[in-house]
């Protein structure tokens, strides 16, 4: 959606109200599969066209919405090295892709596409488990999205996130008064 601040408030600069409109259509394709019994992967292409429509301000009009691409896709490819009955460990590397968008509503300036590498690293053992996920393996500096031409947020650099956790049980506990769990 489009807004804007409402004209008649003006001890307040920080009311928006909604004007105007957004029309989006595409389509999504994905791939999900298993090569063999260790190695899977996911593919993902989506095509976005917006157009927005704003009777109070004829610059929208006909424009794209910001932050928005045409084109994006991601493809996740992992491998366990490790399977058996009681623990799991496993790698994947990971393509992002976001195709140019622009930057503003007035459709004046475009944020660049980018690519970014990411990897990741899994172990399970049964109700626990690990992982490690770094993103932007190869460090490269693109921008994330904006708000319009001056305010530009780039995208993380280089970094890691760790998790270790335990899965909760799928099987849910009851007591019966008197009696023994079951």
């Amino acid at each position: 959606s489009v807004a804007r601040r409402k004209a008649d408030l003006s001890d307040s600069a920080c009311v928006l109200v909604r004007v105007g409109a957004e029309r989006r259509q595409g389509a999504e394709r994905n791939l999900i599969g298993q090569t063999t019994g260790r190695w899977s992967g996911v593919a993902n292409y989506t095509y976005v066209d917006t157009q927005l429509s704003d009777p109070l301000n004829p610059a929208f009009n006909g424009k794209s919405q910001r932050n928005v691409p045409l084109n994006s896709a991601n493809f996740w490819s992992r491998y366990n090295l490790l399977q058996d009955d009681v623990s799991t460990l496993g790698v994947a590397l990971g393509l992002v892709y976001l195709g140019e968008r622009p930057a503003n509503l007035t459709n004046t300036l475009n944020l660049p596409g980018f690519s970014r590498w990411d990897m990741g690293a899994f172990y399970s053992r049964g109700n626990m488990y690990a992982n490690l996920y770094v993103e932007n393996l190869f460090d490269v500096k693109y921008a994330a999205s904006s708000i319009n031409e001056n305010s530009i947020f780039y995208g993380a650099p280089l970094n890691t996130r760790a998790q270790i956790g335990r899965k909760s049980s799928d099987r849910l506990r009851t007591c019966v008064p008197g009696g023994k769990p079951t």
